[in-house]
This record gives structure tokens, sequence and C-alpha cells, in this order.
């Protein structure tokens, strides 16, 4: 380097000598250390190489060369995804900062080879459903078993299947060498499902009858004498009838190499029955029962088949017996059983008895009463000499009568009633004839409010039914009360005098209930005035009139002033003077009245004062 410096320019030259001074005293640029290699130098076959540069440089930039790597590299952190075996080797990494570059760090990297999946004798497992399976093998090292293709965590215990449920079933392994996992074999488990078993029909045979070969429908059939183990035979067996009783016998079908659980077919050998009836008397009354049993040597569980005559009926019993037979038609009957063993029958048999007519008495009665009434109860024409009579009447109450009656009859409650009679001829007696009457309640006629207790007579009263049926009649009493008013509720009377107020109910079966309630009315002649009234027309004691609790007939009502003169007059309470003469609304000041008026004790009364019109 050349400098010229002016001498003449003082000032530039002291800039050049300090210039120079600081070259002279500037120390050498040094080099960084070498960067520190981080990072895991052993791979897999396929894994991501990661290695990582620090250095305590200012301002660091790094650069990396290796087998792996293609051309240069930078970066803090080396990665190189998918490792193979010729990325073996160094790897370096220099640290440049500023001007200077570090001296190179080193690491030695080893790539592991994956190794090849298991080996497997048997790839494919198939088992018929239900059966016994065994434990899953491979051959290799440090196996790990997987139900997936990818993912999830494998156990080094080998799987066994199940064969409860058909289908596919898919598991897999791999081997591990020098930690390096291997691929995953897939080892396939095929469940198939047992086919149903065969169909089959159970057979039942008579004693001693032809017996068919077994049949049951199904593919591959194997015969059994037991429902599991022993050997099957295809060639169907055929039941043995000499005994009666019962046997077994089990096939089964294999479709696709899987045999169905075993269906069972029972073969029943039944025996023949023969047949008997005895009775417990030889002879019955017309309408009565008598018992029937079987003898023979046929079991309870057989079905007896008992045909009775015309106008016979089973009361109770069935099977063998013993059976109560009622017996509706006289004469000669006869009785026939067939015994029926599973199909195995009896002869018919047939047995007769003697029925014995009986008397037939009818009972005459109306249909509808009421409660208490007195009801005639009484016989028609019988068909034959009649020896006794029994008469039942429900409870009824019988006021007259006996034997063929008539017979008079009383029944407190409603409700439907039974009479019945029994006729007995010759020690038979009859069936008991019956009739039904039914006992109307009577209706409810009970007074439940009356609208005044303290009053006067005259007033209008309201007397109101405590219950009202619309199909009742109502009537209120005594009439010179109510009128002609009938059917209500509710009716208003006009009460003349102390007494009773009657309510009478009559339902649509003629049935009537009274009901009454003591009325006291008083004769309440006294009549009252205010002694003054503001006739100002805002709604209060704008008028001037009597005031009375009865109800007096007003013979004349008037109104004087101080002169004597008449200003107002009437024949009724109300609504009374308003303090007007001829329109003219009248002074304030006092005013005299006078009233003459009839009283309800036949009495005639006057009054007579003095009232104050006030504004």
């Amino acid at each position: 380097m050349i400098l010229k410096i002016s001498l003449n320019d003082e000032y530039m030259n002291r800039i050049v000598i300090l210039f120079l001074a600081l070259i002279a005293f500037s120390p050498a640029i040094a080099q960084p250390a070498a960067p520190t290699i981080s990072g895991t130098t052993t791979y897999c076959e396929g894994q991501t190489i990661s290695l990582t540069a620090s250095s305590a440089a200012a301002a660091p930039t790094y650069s990396w060369t290796g087998p792996g790597i293609a051309g240069t590299y930078t970066g803090a952190t080396l990665t190189i995804p998918g490792a193979t075996v010729a990325m073996n080797g160094v790897y370096m990494a220099t640290v440049t900062s500023g001007a200077a570059t570090s001296a190179p760090t080193s690491v030695t990297v080893r790539i592991n080879l994956k190794p090849s999946i298991p080996y497997a004798a048997t790839d494919i497992y198939n088992y018929c459903q239900g059966t016994n399976t065994t434990i899953l093998t491979a051959i290799g090292a440090n196996l790990l078993w997987y139900t997936t293709a990818t993912g999830g965590v494998g156990t080094s215990i080998a799987p066994i299947p199940t064969a409860t449920t058909p289908g596919t079933t898919y598991y897999y392994v791999s081997q591990t060498v020098n930690g390096c996992e291997s691929a995953r074999k897939m080892i396939t488990v095929n469940v198939t499902a047992k086919p149903a078993s065969p169909e089959v029909v159970n057979v039942s045979y008579c004693q001693g009858a032809f017996a068919l070969p077994l049949h049951a429908t199904g593919a591959n059939l194997q015969w059994y004498m037991a429902s599991s183990a022993g050997l099957g035979s295809t060639i169907a067996p055929t039941p043995i009838t000499t005994y009666a009783g019962t046997n077994y016998y089990y096939v089964s079908q294999t479709v696709n190499g899987c045999e169905s659980d075993r269906a069972q077919i029972k073969s029943v050998i039944n025996y023949t029955p023969n047949a008997l009836i005895i009775s417990s008397s030889p002879y019955v009354c017309q309408y009565d029962s008598i018992s029937l049993n079987y003898y023979g040597n046929a079991l309870a569980d057989a079905s007896y088949d008992w045909t009775l005559p015309p106008g016979a009926s089973i009361i109770s019993g069935s099977g063998q017996g013993p059976l109560v037979v009622k017996f509706n038609q006289a004469g000669t009957q006869s009785i026939s059983l067939i015994v029926d063993n599973k199909g195995c029958k009896s002869p018919l048999t047939n047995y007769y008895i003697q029925v014995r007519q009986l008397p037939v008495v009818p009972v005459n009665i109306k249909s509808d009463a009421c409660e208490n009434e007195q009801v005639n109860v009484s016989i028609g024409y019988a068909n034959e000499k009649v020896d006794q009579y029994i008469w039942n009447f429900d409870g009824g109450n019988v006021i007259y009568g006996s034997e063929g009656g008539p017979f008079g009859v009383q029944w407190s409650t409603s409700g439907m009633y039974t009479v019945g009679l029994t006729a007995i001829t010759n020690g038979c007696p009859s069936v008991t004839v019956t009739d039904t009457i039914n006992i109307h309640a009577l209706p409810d006629a009970h007074i439940g409010d009356v609208s005044a207790t303290n009053i006067c007579a005259g007033d209008s009263v309201a007397f109101t039914a405590e219950r009202y049926n619309a199909g009742n009649l109502y009537q209120w009493l005594p009439a010179s009360y109510f009128g002609n008013v009938t059917n209500i509720a509710t009716s208003y009377g006009f009460i003349k005098h102390s007494g009773y107020v009657y309510l009478q109910v009559t339902s649509a079966y003629g049935c009537t209930a009274t009901d009454s309630t003591l009325i006291t009315a008083k004769a309440c002649c006294e009549i009252f005035f205010p002694n003054a009234f503001t006739p100002n027309g805002d709604g209060k004691n704008d008028y001037f009139r009597p005031i009375a609790a009865g109800n007096q007939q007003i013979k004349t009502f008037s109104i004087t002033n101080r002169w004597g003169q008449t200003l107002f007059e009437s024949t009724t309470m109300r609504p009374g003077w308003d303090g007007r003469f001829n329109g003219t609304m009248q002074d304030m000041g006092t005013y005299f009245y006078y009233i003459k008026y009839l009283c309800a004790n036949g009495k005639t009364y006057e009054n007579k004062g003095e009232l104050l019109l006030v504004r």
C-alpha cells in the first residue's frame, strides 16, 4: 500500500499518522472452535438420520459432508429420511463465524439392515365353528404379534384364535434383529359356520304296529344312538314297536366339512287301552246329576272322549272321572266312551241310565217395583202333582202366604232380586224355576237449601232440592205457595204463614219420596223512616221512602210541606220521594210524611213524622 501525504496539510497529516498507528497495533482474526455434534449414530434401514451441530461462536453457520449428503448441506440439524446401508460412514460438520471457519468435527453413522419377515409353516388356519383351536406359530427372532397390519402395540405372546363366531380374522407377526423390526407377516384364520341341525319329525306308533325307518332332512347324514360321542352311521334306524315306551335317536349333517349339532328324534310306542263305565247310581232325577267313572288299563294322560245324550251336560270333572253329569231330558239315556292313547283307541263302550221326569211349576211376578212396595208372587199350572214347594225370596220380607202361594213380599233395598221355586214329586226335586224383579230405589227428595231463615209473611223464599235428576218429577207443596210450577230443582214460594213446605219427587218407575221443612213466618208489621235524606244525585240517600222487613200493602204514602201542601203521594214503597215537586227541587228544611198500610196479620197501621231535606 502506498500513501501519498501532502505535508502542506497539517490536519490530514495527523489523520494518516493515527490510521497507521491503528494498523500497527490491530490483533490477528481468531479461528472458531470445532462444533459439537449430538444425535443417534446407529439406525435401522428406512429410519431418518438426525444429527445436530452446536457452537459457542458468534452468529455461527454450519456446513455438513457425508455419504448420505448430496452436495453441501447447511443448517444446525442434519435430517436424512429413508436411511440405507449406502449411507454408512463418517459425517463431518464445520462452523463459520465471521470470516473464520473451524476445523471439522466427525461422527461415524451405522445403518443396520431391516430383517426379513418371520417364517410361518401355515399362513391360513381353517376351523369349524365351535371347535378347539391351536396357538399361532412363526419362526424368527424376538417375535411380536399384532392385530393390525400397521401401527398398534405388539405382544410377544402368540395368540390363540377362537372359533365361536363364523368369519375371517387376520393376525400379523414381525421379528427384531439388532434392534431392527421386520415387516409384518399376515396369518389368516377362517372360521366356517356350523351348519344347522337336520330337520326331524318325532314319530309314534301303537304297540306292535309296523314301523318305518327314521327320516331327517339334511346333507351327509350321520345317525347316532347318543346325544354326544359314539360312532355315527349313514343308515337310518327303524324303531322297534314290541314294547311300549320312549326311545331317542340322534342325527347330524355335514356341510363344507363341518358337522352340525345332533338333532333328537323321539320315538314313542303307545299302548292300546280298553274301556268300561261305572256310575254312582242306576237312575237319576231329571235336571239332577250322577257321577261317572272310567275303569280300565288307560292312564290319566290318555284322551277320554265321552259322548252324552241330548240335554245332558258335564257339571264338573274330565278324563277318567269322576265326571258329574246333569240330565235335562227324562227317559232312558245312553252314555258312550272311547279312550284314545295318542292315536291308539279303545273299542266303543256304552252305558244306559234311567232319568226320572220332574214337575214343572211356573212363577208369576212383575218385573219392576219400588222399595218397601208389597209385591204379589204366585204360581201357574203344574204338569203333575207336587208333593212339596220350596221357595226362595232372595231376602224379601214375606207379609202373607204359604205353600203354593200366593205371597205378598217386600224388599227394603234396591237391586235385582231372584225369586226361586223348587217343586218335589216322588223324591225328585224339579229344576229351580226363577224369575227376577228389579226393586228401584226411592228418588232423592231431600230439601238441600232454603234461601232465608228470618222470614216475614208474604216473603218470596227459594227452595232447592239437594240433588236433581232430570228423569224424575219434582213437585213443591203446598200449591198455594208455588202455583203450578213443577219439575224444577229450585222454586220460589210466597210464604203466607208458618207451616211445612214439602218436596215430592216421583221417579220414572212411579216410586215417590217426600221431604219437608218447617217454615216460621213472622208478621213483620213495623215500618221505619230515616230522619233525613240528601237528594243530590250522588246515588246515596237520594230518595225518602219507608223501610220495612215485611210485605205490607201500602194504602197511602204522602209528603207535605209546612203549609200542608201535598208534594208527593204513592201506594208503593219504591222508589220514594226524590225531593222534587212538579219537577222542581224543593228547598232544604223540614217536611212531613204520613203512611197507612195493611200488614200480613190483617191489621191496618198508620204512621207519621218529620223529615229533614239536606243538600
